[in-house]
């Protein structure tokens, strides 16, 4: 792919402070929230005008575009960090990325500007294993938070890529996912843990009843262990000896450290009044164990909505803890590069 170089202009230096991270960054707005990319990585600004026929989907992949010859994803950032319901703005703009010779096109709501900021690192805590903010500065007064491109382009080729022979249009890494199963029948544990594993769910932890499960949670569960390193969603039958799945799902919810797990209810027949006692406890789905074949698609949209979730809540918390009054000087405004001021590129829908 053709792309034009970007020319910046580089400060002189009589010092230089290496526990300082100063970078040349490109600012844009995603769902009123301000994040920033690398100039490095940034090849070209383009305006969105692809909104009336793009495919929407639940993935982040928002469509393929071929740009110059090169078939490159078109990847919704609101979509992809969970926060598209922070605002309605549209998104209106394109920047076409390049890491180590891979191209990547990412929507976002408005690019604002290219300028010079010094990022402060985030300190590694449990709640942000979810999120691909890797630092933050203070720009214009507002928080900007620097985010992980590397990290983003591997999440969304391997969705974008994978192709195990098992239908898996949401792109989840069914390998990696900690399924748990609370089942007193033999016959129905076992038909669970075959169909999942025959769709690529090959971590499942079993148990008999929902005591047993409470139990293993509270062990495994530390604070140098969190529940997202543990288990990522509990599914339970309601009829069970010692605890049942009602009160399994209540005590999940009910516990800090579980709160954010994902809960599927399953029992002979979902009745009006079952579906109440489901809903008061705090169950993400309820299916009927004839509906059970549906178990992973349910599975699938539910790791997609609680990875979103949790990824989204990491960015507000990030937001609110470095919104702290700063002296900082004014952001350092970069001329502008030749990226900004052509958008002459050639880009047709596939």
């Amino acid at each position: 792919m053709n792309v034009t170089p970007i020319i910046m202009h580089t400060p002189c230096e009589t010092e230089v402070d290496h526990s300082i991270d100063v970078r040349d960054v490109l600012a844009f707005e995603v769902a009123g929230h301000l994040f920033s990319v690398d100039v490095a990585h940034v090849r070209d600004v383009l305006p969105m005008d692809l909104a009336d026929t793009a495919e929407q989907n639940e993935r982040s992949i928002r469509c393929v575009l071929k740009l110059r010859g090169e078939i490159v994803p078109c990847v919704s950032l609101a979509e992809h960090l969970g926060i598209r319901g922070d605002s309605d703005a549209p998104e209106t703009e394109m920047i076409l990325t390049e890491i180590e010779g891979q191209h990547m096109v990412f929507l976002v709501d408005r690019v604002v500007q290219v300028c010079q900021e010094t990022f402060t690192p985030l300190p590694p805590t449990s709640w942000m294993s979810r999120v691909v903010v890797t630092s933050t500065a203070k720009h214009a007064g507002r928080s900007m938070m620097m985010l992980d491109f590397v990290s983003i382009m591997a999440e969304v080729t391997d969705q974008y890529e994978k192709a195990d022979g098992r239908y898996n249009p949401l792109g989840i890494p069914r390998e990696k996912i900690k399924v748990l199963v609370a089942e007193d029948a033999p016959n129905v544990r076992e038909a669970i843990i075959d169909t999942l594993s025959k769709r690529g769910y090959s971590q499942v932890i079993c148990f008999d009843n929902g005591q047993d499960a409470l139990n293993w949670l509270d062990r495994q569960v530390t604070p140098k262990r969190p529940v997202g390193e543990i288990c990522h969603i509990v599914v339970s039958d309601v009829e069970m000896p010692m605890i049942d799945g009602y009160l399994l799902t209540k005590r999940i919810k009910e516990e800090p450290r579980y709160e954010s797990l994902p809960v599927i209810l399953y029992s002979p027949l979902i009745t009006p009044v079952g579906a109440q006692q489901g809903r008061e406890v705090g169950t993400n789905l309820q299916l009927a164990k004839a509906d059970l074949g549906r178990l992973t698609p349910a599975i699938d949209k539910l790791i997609l909505q609680s990875q979103r979730e949790q990824s989204a809540d990491a960015i507000r918390r990030i937001e609110s803890i470095s919104d702290h009054p700063a002296e900082t000087a004014s952001p350092s405004i970069i001329p502008q590069p030749e990226f900004l001021k052509s958008q002459n590129m050639n880009r047709t829908l596939i």
